[in-house]
C-alpha cells in the first residue's frame, strides 16, 4: 500500500485569511488514524490577519508532517489550488479548506481502503454536515439519498457535485491539461469532479466525515448567486472544449440550466443587458436543439423560485 516517498495521501489545504479557523481545520487532520503516512500539503494564499504565523507554528510542531506553500502576493483561489496539488507527493490526494474541518477520525482510513479495493474508481466522496460559524450543526447529511452510493459520470456532469472537504482522488489523474484548465475556471469543484468522473467511477463512504463552515463568505445574496451562476456558465464552457463528445450533450443540458437561471436572476437584479444576452442564447439553442429551454426559463421567472434565500456552496 506505501509509496515510493513514503506518504500515500496528500491532503491539500486551502487557505486565506481564515485565522478563526484554521486550527480546528488542521486538528481535524491531525487526529486521523491511519495504517499509512500522510502529509498536509498547505496553500497559504498571502493571508494578512495572522493565519501565516498559526501555520508556521504547525510546521515548527510537525516539521516531516507538515508542508508549507507561501504566497507574496495573492495568487487568486485556483492558482493556488493549483499549485499545491502540485506540490502533493501522495498517491492520493484528500482536500480541505481551512474553514471547513473534518469529524471522522477514520475518514482518510476509510476512503483510502475503498480505493485501494476498488482500482476502477477514480475518487470518492462521503456525506457532511453543514455548521454555523460557531460550528453548530445546522443540517444533517447535505448529500441526498439518491446520491449516497457509487456515481457515474453522468450524474456527476448533469448536476451534482460531491463535496470539496469529503472528496479523496488519484493524483496521477490530474494530466496536464486538467492542471491548465483548472486555472482557467472559478469552480474548480464542478471542473475536477466532472472530468475526474470520465476517467473511472465515483465512490461513496456512507458516513459523515466532514463539516462545511456557512460564515460571511458562504451566505449568498441575489447579487452573489448571480455572479455564481455566471461563473458555472464559463466553467461547463471550459468543461464543453476540454471533453470528448460523448459527453457533450450531458454538458450543454447542465449548462442550459443554469442559463434559464441567469435569465431569471439577470431580470431580478436589473442586468437588463444580460437578460436580453440569455434570451437570445436560450431561442438560439432551442433553435437548434428543440427543447422548449426558453419557455421553462419564463416558467422559472414565473414562479421565482430560482433564487434561494441562502446557497450553501462547496
Amino acid at each position: 500500500m506505501q509509496v515510493q516517498n513514503d506518504f500515500l495521501v496528500s491532503v491539500a489545504v486551502i487557505t486565506y485569511n481564515q485565522k478563526d479557523f484554521i486550527t480546528q481545520a488542521l486538528e481535524s487532520v491531525l487526529m486521523q488514524k491511519t495504517k499509512f503516512r500522510f502529509e498536509i500539503v498547505i496553500g497559504d494564499d498571502a493571508s494578512t490577519d495572522g493565519t501565516t504565523q498559526i501555520l508556521e507554528n504547525y510546521i515548527y510542531r510537525h516539521p516531516n508532517k507538515v508542508k508549507l506553500l507561501k504566497s507574496v502576493a495573492n495568487l487568486g483561489p485556483m492558482q493556488n489550488v493549483v499549485r499545491t496539488y502540485k506540490a502533493c507527493s501522495g498517491k492520493y490526494i484528500a482536500v480541505l479548506e481551512g474553514d471547513d474541518f473534518w469529524t471522522d477520525e477514520n475518514k482518510l482510513q476509510d476512503q483510502v481502503n475503498l480505493m485501494e479495493e476498488n482500482q476502477n474508481l477514480s475518487m470518492c466522496f462521503t456525506n457532511r454536515n453543514i455548521v454555523d460559524v460557531n460550528g453548530s450543526v445546522i443540517r444533517e447529511k447535505w448529500v441526498p439519498p439518491a446520491y449516497r452510493r457509487k456515481l457515474t459520470c453522468k450524474e456527476i456532469i448533469t448536476g451534482f457535485t460531491p463535496p470539496t472537504q469529503t472528496i479523496l482522488f488519484r493524483k496521477d489523474l490530474l494530466d496536464e491539461e486538467l492542471i491548465n484548465n483548472l486555472k482557467k475556471v472559478y469552480n474548480g469543484d464542478i471542473y475536477i469532479s466532472s472530468v475526474l468522473s470520465t476517467k473511472g467511477d465515483v465512490g461513496y463512504v456512507d458516513k459523515i466525515t466532514a463539516a462545511y463552515r456557512i460564515n460571511s463568505d458562504g451566505i449568498y445574496g441575489k447579487e452573489d448567486y448571480f455572479r455564481r451562476l455566471k461563473n458555472q456558465v464559463k466553467t461547463y464552457q471550459v468543461l464543453l472544449s476540454s471533453l470528448d463528445n460523448t459527453y457533450r450533450k450531458d454538458i450543454q443540458r447542465t449548462q442550459i440550466r443554469v442559463k434559464q437561471r441567469l435569465f431569471v436572476v439577470s431580470l431580478l437584479k436589473g442586468h437588463l443587458n444580460y437578460h436580453l444576452k440569455m434570451l437570445i442564447n436560450l431561442f438560439i439553442h432551442d433553435v437548434q436543439t428543440p427543447d422548449y429551454s426558453l419557455i421553462r426559463a419564463f416558467k422559472l421567472l414565473l414562479t421565482k423560485g430560482v433564487i434561494p434565500s441562502k446557497v450553501i456552496t462547496d
